[in-house]
């Protein structure tokens, strides 16, 4: 029988063992344990929500307060932190009664509020009075020219306390009472006195509603805007609103060269205003040309502002 013979074995030699032995251990090399495990992946980790930084403070409500023309229209307050504001107020009157009689009255005011901490206030208004008046020698029955002027110092002290307003989110409510120790301690610069409760004394509150305005061109800087609603603070306070008598001291509300009037409460609100960081010099003028308002700014009042400035014997 014919075919091709079968070839014979090749010989596997030392070589070819050792070539075997290498392939056959290298994938293993990877399962020996070197006492180190590789964590499984897991899922991916759910993104936290952003967090306040803590120790933030929480940005204050502004609002819109509306003063009329007289402060620039619309103005942005908010409600103001504790702190002591302070404000010197020149307010003045000169009319033509007729071309032989004329009237005028000046008030300087130095005040100083302080909203403490733990919810007291206090006030101290120093005020020093003038009011003049002039007849020329054509309508006095003595003949002679007439002039009759007087002048007085006097200061008033409230007590009492501020919370936020519940009604009005930027504003605070200032309740007060007349309590002239306040002006002792606040002339000496020392804490308000403990507050009074008011279901112990038969005094009636005055309050003050109060946001801190931002400046504007009528402004110089911001200020502690006070509305009053009547009463004993209401003389401290310059007129504000679509009056045409708006930017006058309250006092002087009245046009005596005029049979005009008095202005209508609604068109003629009263606001008191206090510096923040410096004093506020609040100077409003009724004067011939008519009422002029305007705002600049001084150095913080200290306490002796309050002091009576008469010589002391």
């Amino acid at each position: 029988m014919s075919g091709a013979a079968p070839t014979a074995a090749r010989p596997r030699g030392p070589r070819f063992a050792a070539s075997a032995l290498l392939a056959w251990a290298l994938p293993c090399l990877a399962c020996i344990p070197t006492g180190e495990t590789e964590a499984e992946p897991g899922p991916e980790p759910a993104a936290e929500p952003a967090r306040a930084k803590q120790g933030a403070p929480t940005p204050p409500t502004t609002v819109p307060v509306e003063l009329g023309a007289a402060l620039g229209g619309t103005l942005d307050g908010h409600a103001p932190a504790t702190g002591r504001y302070t404000a010197t107020q020149r307010l003045s009157q000169a009319k033509f009664i007729t071309y032989e009689h004329t009237v005028g009255g000046s008030r300087t005011i130095s005040m100083i509020a302080v909203l403490d901490a733990d919810g007291r206030a206090g006030l101290c208004a120093a005020t020093q009075e003038r009011s003049r008046t002039s007849k020329s020698r054509f309508i006095t029955e003595s003949g002679e020219h007439e002039v009759d002027e007087d002048g007085r110092w006097y200061r008033q002290g409230f007590a009492g306390t501020w919370a936020p307003d519940p009604d009005g989110p930027g504003f605070v409510l200032v309740d007060l009472r007349y309590a002239p120790e306040v002006c002792d301690r606040l002339e000496a610069d020392q804490a308000l006195p403990p507050a009074e409760d008011p279901s112990e004394t038969s005094a009636e509150a005055e309050r003050l509603r109060c946001t801190l305005l931002a400046a504007n061109t009528k402004l110089p800087a911001p200020a502690l805007a006070c509305q009053v609603r009547s009463g004993a603070l209401a003389p401290f306070a310059v007129g504000l609103g679509r009056s045409d008598r708006a930017g006058a001291a309250w006092v002087y509300r009245q046009d005596p060269s005029s049979r005009a009037p008095e202005p209508r409460p609604e068109d003629f609100e009263p606001w008191i205003f206090l510096g923040v960081d410096g004093a506020l010099e609040v100077i409003s003028e009724d004067h011939r040309d008519g009422v002029s308002l305007r705002f600049e700014t001084q150095r913080a009042l200290r306490g002796d502002a309050l002091r009576d400035p008469s010589p002391r014997e």
